[in-house]
Parts: C-alpha cells; structure tokens; sequence
C-alpha cells in the first residue's frame, strides 16, 4: 500500500517538473530571457494548477492537478484558522492557487538561481552571450 502511494507521488512530481520544463523551453523559444524562463515556467505551472484544483475541488481528484499546492493549502488554511480565525483568502479552494505560486516560485528561484550559476561559470572559460 505505500510503495503504491509513494509511486504515484514520485509519478505526479515527475509530471510537474516535465511540464514546468517543457514550459520553460517554450519560454526561452518564445524570447524570454534564459535568466528568467525558470522562475516564469514554476511560477506560472504553480497557479495554473493551483486554479485547476481548486476547480476541482470539492472533489478527491483536485489533488491530482497540483498534489504540493493542496498538500500546502490545506496546511495553511489550518494554522490561518488557528492562529487568525476564519480568514477567506486562506480557505480551500481559493488558497490553492496562491500557495502553488508561492511553493513553485520559491522552487523557481532555486532552480533557476543554479541554472544562472551554472551558465556563468561555464561561460567563464569561454565566449558568453549575455542574455
């Protein structure tokens, strides 16, 4: 039963991250600078899908377009409750799509801060074009 739920976890991050890098190659084709394509690519998968589920929701498969901006919705949607009372921006579904921009932006930035990392120091031995 949890090598079950594990592989369908590691099989939708894997579809998450083939997106996002799909998108993030059509970005760069379409003249988005390759400094920011990442973060763009994360940052727009994140909300889109985070709408998508919380479309979805009331309904078991609304985790399916974006399982961490559920997983991190529902999270905080309990500690606003806690700590703030009732708030409506924090309540599902509307938090979904704020909290997959917020985890797939931070997760942008990292990825496309090693990205920027990695393009200039393989640079550094030879000819860079600055984008």
């Amino acid at each position: 039963m949890t090598w079950q739920l594990i592989s369908k976890v590691v099989v939708l991050t894997a579809a998450y991250g083939s997106i996002v890098g799909g998108l993030a190659w059509l970005l760069c084709r379409a003249g988005v600078p390759r400094r920011w394509a990442i973060v763009l690519g994360f940052l727009t998968v994140g909300f889109v899908t985070g709408l998508l589920a919380a479309w979805a929701w009331p309904y078991d498969s609304c985790v399916l377009p974006n399982l961490w901006a559920v997983l991190l919705g529902d999270a905080l949607y309990q500690l606003s409750s806690e700590r703030l009372g009732d708030f409506a921006a924090f309540r599902p579904p509307w938090v979904y799509p704020w909290a997959g921009a917020a985890l797939y932006g931070v997760l942008g930035l990292v990825m496309q801060a090693f990205a920027n990392r990695a393009r200039t120091s393989a640079g550094a031995g030879g000819s860079h074009v600055h984008d």
